[in-house]
């Protein structure tokens, strides 16, 4: 399959993967995002960065996740960036602590990274922008 057309690009595409908050199931949202990345003309080195910042991510998201819940990811595709938002219900929102290793590694393979809890529904959003042709 061909590549996203940057030109219609303006407006963002969209896609959001919906499933069980398992460390089992991380591999789907891993593939998803690679096959995102790919098609948006990422760079291997890029691809694989996202790749282990979602899976950071989510890998958090589960943890911290009540039992039987899901995960969901909702990817945002834009001419420059690519921007995951991923979120799970929880009670307890301090295992989504930012001083630790897994949120160090975060901050590395993102370009931005944030989180916060809200209506018990924990939440991390990660961008990472292209490469620059002059960057290359």
């Amino acid at each position: 399959m061909p590549g996203l057309d940057h030109t219609r690009l303006d407006a963002p595409a969209e896609i959001e993967v919906r499933i069980p908050a398992s460390a089992s199931q991380l591999s789907i949202v891993r593939a998803v995002v690679s096959d995102i990345a790919m098609r948006a003309d990422y760079d291997l080195d890029a691809i694989a960065d996202l790749k282990l910042a979602v899976d950071e991510a989510c890998g958090a998201l589960v943890a911290a996740a009540e039992p039987a819940s899901d995960l969901l990811c909702r990817f945002v595709i834009r001419a420059a960036e690519i921007t995951v938002c991923a979120s799970a219900p929880t009670t307890d929102a301090t295992l989504l602590r930012q001083n630790t290793f897994g949120w160090h590694v975060l901050n590395a393979l993102a370009d931005e990274v944030r989180s916060w809890v809200s209506d018990e529904v924990a939440h991390i959003e990660l961008v990472k922008r292209r490469a620059k042709a002059a960057d290359a």
